[in-house]
C-alpha cells in the first residue's frame, strides 16, 4: 500500500470534504470554464490550516468529457488577441490572488526562461519584447476575470 501525503491541490471531483470546510470555502467563479478553480480552492482549505490528503490507494472511475474537462467548448475573450496572454489570466489571476509579490516576480523569470522559443524567437531582447506584452496581455485579462 502507499502511504498518504500531504498534497498541493484538491481534486474536486474525487475528494471528500468535512462540512466545515465545505461552509467555509467555495469555488472563485472567476475561475470557471478554465483553469485553477480546484487549486485554488486547496490553496483556501490549506488557509485554514486544514490539509489535502492525497490516498493513491483509492480507486475511482474517471468519466471523462468530450473536451477536455468541459461539457461545451469556451471562447474566452481573449482567444483573439494578438499577443495572446501568456500565462493564461486564469493562471495569472489565482497567482495574484494567492501569491506574494516576489513569488508572482520569481514566476515571472521561471515564465521567460521557460517561453524562450514559444514566440518563435532566437534572439533574447525580441523574445523578452514579446514575453513582456504577452504577460501584459494575462495581466489585463486576469484583472477582468
Amino acid at each position: 500500500m502507499k502511504a498518504y501525503k500531504q498534497w498541493e491541490s484538491f481534486g474536486s471531483g474525487c475528494s471528500i470534504v468535512h462540512r466545515d470546510v465545505y461552509t467555509k470555502c467555495s469555488f472563485d467563479m472567476a475561475l470557471e470554464n478554465g483553469y485553477g478553480e480546484d487549486v485554488d480552492y486547496g490553496m483556501q482549505v490549506r488557509n485554514m490550516g486544514k490539509d489535502v490528503i492525497y490516498a493513491p490507494s483509492i480507486e475511482i472511475l474517471h468519466l471523462k468529457a468530450p473536451v477536455g474537462g468541459f461539457r461545451k467548448l469556451h471562447k474566452f475573450p481573449w482567444s483573439d488577441q494578438a499577443p495572446a496572454p501568456k500565462p493564461s489570466p486564469q493562471i495569472m489571476y489565482y497567482r495574484k490572488k494567492n501569491y506574494t509579490l516576489e513569488q508572482v516576480r520569481g514566476y515571472k523569470v521561471v515564465q521567460f526562461f521557460k517561453t524562450f522559443g514559444f514566440f518563435k524567437t532566437r534572439n533574447p531582447l525580441s523574445h523578452l519584447a514579446r514575453f513582456k506584452k504577452a504577460w501584459q496581455q494575462s495581466e489585463k485579462w486576469a484583472s477582468r476575470l
